[in-house]
């Protein structure tokens, strides 16, 4: 099988992401998309680029008033999934994040869905990615890391 890691990011390469959406049936150029935040270099250093995801997260969360945006610490990791709802597959893997709240330590959310920003970001965020509209014929792929081995054990 093809590494499924960049040997010098550590982060899932874009095609064994794009088999996995389409193993969880995650339509890519839908709002259903797993989406994360476009990171413009993934080969930038560690901290610039957390500083750089979570600014991208919050403004995001701000222009589309998003209720699903999640932040799930998973290996000692701060993993960003933005979720859309009134999509039926995005409500079902809105679910299995939900399914695994008692299981991974420090999930962070408040009770009305959305993260708790206070001390979500932290060096070892291992999750970027581009956000996908077919409309705007953009090209939609998401970069996950390990929350992708717990969703498939969910």
């Amino acid at each position: 099988m093809e590494q499924q890691r960049d040997q010098e990011t550590g982060l899932p390469n874009l095609e064994y992401l794009t088999e996995y959406m389409q193993r969880m049936h995650i339509p890519s150029g839908t709002s259903a998309a797993l989406a994360l935040i476009e990171v413009q270099d993934i080969q930038t250093p560690r901290i610039p680029t957390i500083v750089n995801i979570s600014r991208k997260l919050l403004d995001y969360r701000k222009e589309k008033g998003n209720k699903c945006t999640k932040v799930a610490r998973v290996d000692g990791r701060d993993c960003f999934a933005l979720v859309y709802s009134g999509i039926k597959e995005a409500q079902e893997l809105n679910k299995k994040f939900e399914d695994l709240e008692q299981s991974v330590e420090g999930m962070r959310f408040d009770g009305s869905g959305n993260c708790v920003p206070e001390g979500a970001y932290s060096v070892g965020v291992k999750a970027v990615a581009d956000l996908y509209d077919r409309n705007s014929h953009q090209l939609a792929h998401a970069y996950i890391e390990s929350v992708v081995n717990r969703l498939d054990q969910a």
